[in-house]
């Protein structure tokens, strides 16, 4: 049953708090006439924004699952998708809180996140249950499995940020109780953004460190070496070159570099090498140029992943307090 506004439309001193069940659609059992659920479209309606006609029955598809559904219109213009069963949005539903009346005595009401359950299928069907390349087990490379992920999001990840600092801060600050995680994580967050927003993370880091680098080696790089296991990733590579703005240039087998290092060391202590041979020892797979527009994107976000780690390190000291 869609029910009506409140009385006085315009004027809610007299109907304080969130006038449940105006506003609202409500089911109820018809054998006993007990209430099974209701859902209210708006709080403390101060706008004649009642419910204007009766819902529509149908069965939608969710997650490739028939769902019974009731589908409700509103004189604000939205459509409300619930189940049918228990009154839960099928859709996400919104709620913003309002600034507080000029009016005495009229007390708005503030929303509240609204989203209640639908965050944890979020974190089920995003995250733990996707179906994407990461879900290719079959392959053995897992960094082919990672690129194949990744070049499906577009730099920046969707403005969602990855702090790494999981043990603590060293460079360039150093924080003990410093901490990782997600900023910007919305309900389209899937987890090809986050494995993407890793990887973009952890190039910011670099780019904050190499100032600092450049200053105690009291010389410029001009382009910087890749190497290890993450180095065989063809999308890290590419990220690597548009976060820092300069040329990457991924090694040959990349995973043998400590390998090759360290025979270096031996071949120099034993007079075979010089320091002039060290280029012989690093072969270069291929050279990554930075893309003028990635470059665009990851500049502002750089300037908020500095901004993150002043702004979060108070609240991540408190927290170890505890």
């Amino acid at each position: 049953m869609p029910l009506t506004s409140p009385s006085i439309d315009f004027y809610g001193g007299d109907r304080k708090g969130q006038n449940l069940f105006g506003n609202s659609l409500v089911a109820l059992d018809c054998e006993t006439g007990e209430r099974r659920w209701h859902f209210q479209t708006i709080h403390h309606d101060l706008w004649d924004w009642d419910l204007p006609s009766q819902p529509v029955l149908a069965d939608v598809v969710r997650d490739g699952k028939s769902v019974p559904a009731v589908v409700q219109v509103a004189k604000t213009g939205f459509i409300f998708v619930l189940d049918r069963l228990t009154g839960e949005p099928l859709f996400p539903v919104e709620e913003r809180p309002v600034p507080p009346s000029p009016i005495p005595g009229e007390d708005l009401s503030m929303a509240e996140v609204g989203l209640g359950g639908k965050l944890v299928e979020h974190f089920l069907t995003k995250v733990i249950y996707a179906s994407d390349a990461l879900g290719q087990h079959g392959v053995d490379d897992q960094w082919a499995r990672i690129d194949a992920a990744v070049r499906e999001i577009p730099p920046g990840s969707g403005g969602l940020l990855f702090l790494p600092w999981l043990n603590g801060a060293q460079a360039p600050k150093q924080s003990e109780t410093m901490r990782g995680g997600f900023l910007g994580v919305t309900l389209d967050t899937t987890r090809a953004h986050m494995l993407r927003a890793i990887l973009e993370g952890i190039a910011y880091h670099l780019r904050w460190m190499l100032p600092g680098a450049e200053a105690f080696s009291k010389q410029s790089f001009e382009s910087l070496y890749f190497s290890g296991g993450g180095a065989t990733s063809d999308a890290w590579s590419q990220i690597m070159a548009d976060v820092t703005g300069r040329p990457i240039l991924q090694l040959a087998d990349a995973r043998q570099a400590n390998t090759r290092g360290a025979a270096f060391l031996v071949f120099r202590r034993m007079g075979l090498v010089t320091d002039a041979d060290v280029d012989s020892f690093c072969p270069v797979k291929r050279r990554y140029e930075p893309s003028p527009e990635a470059r665009k994107t990851y500049d502002h976000l750089f300037e908020q992943f500095q901004l993150a780690y002043e702004q979060t390190e108070p609240i991540y000291d408190a927290l170890h307090e505890h």
